[in-house]
């Protein structure tokens, strides 16, 4: 299971959990290629405020409006 958000800016969080039972936690421009995570958390609330926080770092987008999506869940394919 995978979160995804994309935000009015145009970049997207995710959130991912991960075998050891952690949550990544990513923000990738578009067409940015995924890569280290900006966060391990614990949980998956901490994880989506830790990829919310790594945006507002990253970018300056402090808050979401009716123009972002919400967190949605997909199912995580690994890539094929």
């Amino acid at each position: 299971m995978v979160w995804t958000a994309r935000h009015e800016n145009g970049w997207f969080t995710y959130v991912m959990p991960a075998p050891d039972g952690t949550f990544h936690a990513f923000t990738l421009a578009p067409g940015e290629a995924a890569r280290t995570p900006d966060y391990v958390e614990m949980d998956e609330p901490s994880a989506k405020a830790a990829a919310l926080y790594a945006l507002a770092q990253r970018t300056g987008h402090r808050a979401c409006s009716d123009r972002c999506t919400g967190w949605e869940s997909h199912v995580h394919d690994g890539g094929h």
